[in-house]
């Protein structure tokens, strides 16, 4: 069994909605899309506050972070991690691998307690590269992967992000947001290269941005 575990981040929308929605960085996009695009059988978010998350519960925006979290703490955070992936992984725990995605150092003790059968993807480089780093790996496998049509469970996603924002105008949409939906369009469409590097989401072709702009106004409207 292959489980991505996926730090969670400070940045985060204003209101409840799943968790795998709710955290907006750059850092966390582009690190979720890999865990979906890598296709495990499991994806849990760790939450300094919160522990273990399935991305599709409920949550509501909070504060706390790694940030500045003491060794202890640290300890018996992850200790409740391990229990609470035990039970959520029975008996499938021990065959496990696991592929950890966290930025912060407070993984450590995390990797040590998952044993062999955990890797840090982040292992030696440092946070202000690993936004590019995640870029690379996401099209690198993306190229290898056959482009499906757009489903009604992926419209239905792109649709549930960007009603989040209750924008009534594609210029209300955050950045952040329309970042995310290229991700979904280029992951799940015929449009092969629907965004650019970075945050600016420049599709290759005239056609492909109007596709993404057709799209998000049909669902501003809905």
């Amino acid at each position: 069994m292959n489980v991505v575990l996926v730090e969670c981040d400070k940045q985060q929308q204003a209101q409840e909605c799943p968790a795998g929605r709710l955290f907006t960085s750059e850092w966390f996009q582009w690190a979720y899309h890999y865990a979906e695009i890598i296709n495990p059988d499991r994806i849990f978010l760790l939450s300094a506050q919160h522990g273990v998350l399935s991305p599709e519960q409920p949550l509501e925006p909070y504060h706390e972070s790694f940030s500045g979290m003491e060794k202890l703490a640290v300890r018996q955070w992850t200790e409740t991690v391990v229990a609470s992936l035990k039970t959520a992984l029975n008996d499938s725990f021990p065959l496990a691998v696991f592929t950890v995605l966290m930025k912060t150092p407070n993984s450590r003790p995390l990797i040590e307690s998952l044993g062999n059968n955990a890797q840090r993807i982040f292992a030696s480089i440092p946070a202000s590269k690993q936004v590019q780093q995640l870029q690379s790996m996401v099209r690198n496998i993306e190229k290898t992967l056959p482009v499906p049509a757009i489903s009604a469970p992926a419209f239905f996603q792109i649709s549930s992000m960007l009603q989040a924002t209750r924008a009534k105008t594609i210029n209300e949409i955050p950045k952040d947001q329309i970042q995310a939906v290229s991700h979904k369009v280029h992951y799940y469409s015929n449009w092969n290269k629907m965004i650019n590097n970075g945050w600016n989401p420049i599709p290759q072709s005239q056609d492909h941005d109007e596709a993404l702009l057709n799209l998000i106004q049909s669902v501003i409207r809905i």
